[in-house]
């Protein structure tokens, strides 16, 4: 057991110095060939538990909302395609009901006329399509939980991604997080990811995870005397990302509340570093 302290001491120093000289490393081994004492407590120090994340986006629900240049452009596109397109077969048929009509002024008389009694014209069928056009309601792009800033609610913002923020119990702290946990033997990242989203935020939470690859990472340090009970120094955390489905969630292990939050919102809630760690994946 000493041994391997010892080792494990000898390789600090490397990595804290990357260059020793010839004298600094024989006194360096000569340090390491006594019988120097070295504490449980300095090794946990340096141990960091491998945990994932699981970053649940719901994507938007109905198109954005054009800037001012985009409607410019919008605009000019749709006076092109005017100048430059045929005409449609509703012009081709008004433009032929015309014509039929000059006919008839022209001679009333004429037998092929009465074929087109009871017949419709390109003038009806816009009428018709002008009345229908009158009694449509158009479904407002704001929801009663936008009206309401209900951030439990996936009905708002129905433009703009949202993120499923939770606040959980990390040691004695309680951090606003992705939901996350620590990563047990025999699992990778990926399906320690998955089951942390399932107890933490329950199983009726439906989500596509995107790839086996971890889409980011951070390094969380343990406050202050709440080490864990394995002497773990603190968590380096993997992050994956998913495509919510479908389901409720709800708080499970360690989770005292959760919301649903677009990035300005996270970047007001969550800690400024562990946001700037995040910052990279959750583009819009």
């Amino acid at each position: 057991m000493a041994a391997s302290m010892k080792a494990l001491l000898f390789r600090n120093v490397l990595r804290k110095y990357k260059t020793l000289n010839c004298c600094q490393c024989k006194q360096l081994i000569r340090l390491l060939n006594t019988n120097v004492k070295i504490k449980e407590t300095d090794i946990a120090r340096n141990r960091w538990q491998l945990w994932s994340a699981m970053c649940v986006v719901r994507f938007p629900v109905i198109s954005t909302e054009l800037n001012n240049i985009e409607k410019r452009y919008s605009e000019m596109l749709a006076r092109v395609e005017f100048e430059n397109s045929m005409l449609s077969d509703f012009e081709l048929w008004h433009m032929q009901d015309l014509a039929r009509r000059k006919k008839r002024m022209e001679n009333p008389t004429h037998e092929d006329f009465d074929e087109d009694v009871g017949t419709s014209t390109a003038q009806d069928f816009e009428d018709a399509g002008v009345e229908e056009f009158q009694n449509f309601t158009v479904t407002p792009r704001t929801t009663e939980a936008d009206n309401t800033n209900n951030r439990r609610s996936l009905k708002r913002k129905l433009d703009r991604k949202l993120f499923l923020v939770v606040k959980q119990k990390l040691g004695k702290n309680e951090e606003w997080v992705f939901p996350m946990g620590a990563n047990k033997d025999g699992q990778s990242l990926r399906e320690t990811a998955v089951a942390t989203l399932s107890s933490t935020c329950g199983e009726d939470v439906k989500a596509q995870v995107n790839g086996n690859a971890p889409v980011g990472f951070y390094k969380y340090k343990l406050p202050s005397g709440s080490a864990t009970t394995d002497g773990y120094f603190g968590a380096k955390i993997f992050f994956y990302q998913a495509q919510f489905l479908g389901g409720v969630p709800k708080n499970g292990n360690g989770i005292v509340d959760h919301l649903w939050l677009t990035q300005e919102e996270m970047a007001q809630l969550l800690n400024r570093k562990y946001f700037s760690a995040i910052s990279n994946f959750i583009f819009e």
